[in-house]
């Protein structure tokens, strides 16, 4: 065999617990996953729920009366 080349049992074994610290990990971005999406789904819930709540424009009250700008001489200008 060439000196560059290892055999596969040159290597280190795995350590034992690696297989458990893998699905640990797993578990735990799975659950930072879902946590972020029910906050972010709570927050659209809450925009969309206050965009419906609005008072529609035809319920809204009439605009007051412009006010004219009287000169010096109370003529309307």
């Amino acid at each position: 065999m060439h000196a560059a080349m290892k055999a596969i049992t040159d290597y280190p074994a795995a350590r034992p617990g690696a297989w458990r610290d893998l699905l640990r990990l797993l578990l735990a971005s799975l659950a930072t996953g879902a946590a972020v999406s029910i906050v972010l789904a709570l927050a659209v819930f809450v925009v969309a729920t206050e965009a419906h709540a609005a008072v529609p424009a035809s319920a809204a009250p009439a605009p007051a009366a412009p006010a004219t700008l009287a000169a010096a001489d109370n003529a309307p200008v």
